[in-house]
Parts: C-alpha cells; structure tokens; sequence
C-alpha cells in the first residue's frame, strides 16, 4: 500500500485478495493521505469490506446531505419527539444555512471558529451556541465513524459563567403557596414534596400512587410535542416517598384511573401553571417561580438539612451525579457542624 500524488491530489493504492484499488485521499496533504492509509489497513485487520468504503470516497457528500441521513438514520431513531424537534431546528435553521454546502470531509476547525464568531454577533450566549455546537459535534462524529473519515474539526466549546439556578426556602415556599388555591395550590404542593419535572407531573397517574406505602412512582413523562406519554428521562423509573401532607393531599381527591392532575379531562396545561406561578409569585414578592424552580427548591431544601448527595441525586432521577452535586455548597454548615464534634477542651487533649 502506498500514497503517491497525481494531478494536485493525494491518491491511495491498494491490493487486497488479488484486486487493486486507487483510493482519492480526502485530505490534499501527504501527512492527511497517510492517515488516510491507517484508517484503510484499519479496516482490512477487522475484516471490515472495503468496496462500500471506496463508493463513499467517490462521491463526497455536503454536510447537508450526511446531516439529513444522520437525522433519519440516528436522531430520529434514537431520541425522544422533544430531542428530535430541538435537532430538526438546529440543523435547518443554524447549521446548515452555515455548513450545508460544504463537503462533510472538507470542514475546518477555522470553519468552525468561523461559525461561533457570525452566532456571537447575533447576540447568542455561549451556552446557546454550545448547545448547537453540541448537535455539530455529534453529527461529525458519526460521520467519521459510519464514513471513515481520516479526521473531523476540533469543536471547543466557548467558556460559560457558573450556572445560576433559583430557588425557595421554607419561608418563602410558604408564602407563594398562600397565593394559591385549588388545583394550582394542589400540583405546586406535589412538586414541592416531590421535586418531579414538568413532565413527569403532568403525566403522573392514579396507579403511580401508593398511599397505603406512602410512595409515588415516577413511571411516564409527558410529551407537549406529540401529547402522549413516554418513558422518563433517561428510562429510568424511580420510587419517591410521600410526605404526611403530601399523602393527606392526594387522599381528599384519590380516584381509580387516569391523571392525578388534569384540565378538560388530560394532561394538565403546563402554560396555564407557568401563569398562575407568575401572579402567585408577584403577589409572594418573589422572583418570578416557575415550576423547574419548584424542583430546584426541593433539591436545595434537602441538601440544607444535610441529606447526602447520592440520596438527592436518587429522588431527582439524575444519571449523573455530577449534575446533584450543584446543590453541594448549600450543605456546608451541616458540615462546620460535623468537624464541631470533634471538639474537646485542650485540657483533655492534652490528659490523652
């Protein structure tokens, strides 16, 4: 196997049981068809064919192309209808109005730093463009991996402040809940003793629910996209113990079937609950809450009385625990007051 140039390109030639092959590098650079080459006699040591794999070569594809294949074949089959629809958008109204019409092998880091600039000066913050980069970079990656690319640009995300996150203590959760009544006061109630998403409220169910044990299960996530009932993130159930007054709540009002929280007979308006926090919180003399808030508030509640993190990460329903550990600092007085036990008067250290 050897690279040689013809023309003003780097060309591959093969042979592999008794046929020869002359691959077009992707890369015009000799360091770029020798990597080229690793990635061919990759190939041939897995006994990976190779005929497919010089078609594609042949006929190079835009990365509108690749990223409506890899939309159909991987996002859509893979994701959720909201993930789904969030990709849809990206790539139609941001990454390829940018990078359609360039060959998926031929992009450019510059390319790419080229592409935070131009959304920078539309007045995008870092964290929105790293969350398009995100779907970028995924793309790519697959494309290198299904397509045999010999590299892809390098992405670095832009730098983003410390996420700041809102949220209640006990005397403040008290007084919006004053500002409430009926069936608001009721779903704020449950998110509060709970720390349930949006999603998992509105679809949360009669059979969800154990008093006699005094658990709810967390078993479906409810889709505003398709207004159906899905799995929870992550597809993963999880069993969250009740509170007395949480148990008592739901008792008064307990049915057999259906949604605990509805309005006109399904899923309740999560925009109707966004509103009715706004006006509470207004009259509260809060910031404005909205339910995520709601779930913030429990998570940062438990941690401020000294719950274990792994314990908060397991009732949220976080994969990861390093997305917990944001509530970690509000823990710090439980802390001071654990290194207090150690304390003893000198006297006595010093008698030991």
């Amino acid at each position: 196997m050897t690279q040689r140039v013809i023309g003003t390109s780097w060309w591959v030639d093969i042979s592999h049981q008794g046929k020869r092959y002359r691959i077009k590098s992707p890369d015009t650079s000799k360091k770029g068809a020798q990597i080229f080459e690793a990635t061919i006699r990759r190939r041939l040591a897995e006994g990976l064919p190779i005929e497919d794999f010089v078609k594609r070569n042949k006929q190079r594809q835009s990365f509108e192309q690749f990223a409506w294949f890899w939309f159909r074949t991987h996002v859509e089959v893979h994701n959720k209808p909201s993930t789904i629809a969030k990709a849809r958008g990206e790539l139609r109204h941001k990454l390829i109005p940018f990078f359609g019409n360039k060959a998926i092998d031929s992009i450019s880091t510059l390319d790419v730093e080229r592409y935070k600039a131009a959304r920078a000066r539309k007045g995008l913050a870092n964290k929105t463009i790293n969350n398009e980069l995100s779907i970028f970079g995924k793309c790519l990656r697959d494309a290198k991996k299904w397509h045999g690319l010999t590299s892809i640009p390098e992405i670095s995300l832009l730098k983003t402040p410390p996420t700041r996150y809102h949220y209640l203590n006990e005397a403040e959760t008290a007084e919006l809940l004053q500002h409430l009544d009926g069936t608001w006061f009721e779903i704020v109630y449950v998110a509060l003793a709970t720390g349930m998403r949006r999603g998992e409220l509105q679809g949360l169910r009669w059979d969800d629910i154990d008093l006699r044990n005094r658990t709810l299960t967390v078993r479906h996530n409810w889709c505003a996209v398709t207004q159906q009932l899905l799995s929870p993130k992550g597809n993963r159930t999880r069993t969250i113990p009740l509170t007395t007054g949480a148990v008592d709540l739901l008792a008064k009002r307990q049915e057999k079937e259906g949604f605990v929280f509805t309005t006109t007979g399904g899923a309740f308006d999560a925009h109707n609950v966004g509103c009715q926090l706004a006006l509470a919180s207004k009259k509260a003399g809060l910031p404005r809450v909205t339910l995520h808030v709601l779930r913030h508030s429990f998570a940062s509640q438990l941690a401020m009385k000294g719950v274990p993190i792994a314990v908060i990460q397991q009732l949220l329903g976080h994969t990861d625990i390093k997305v917990t550990m944001r509530y970690a600092h509000l823990s710090q007085s439980i802390l001071v007051d654990a290194v207090k036990t150690l304390e003893r008067p000198i006297d006595q250290q010093r008698a030991a």
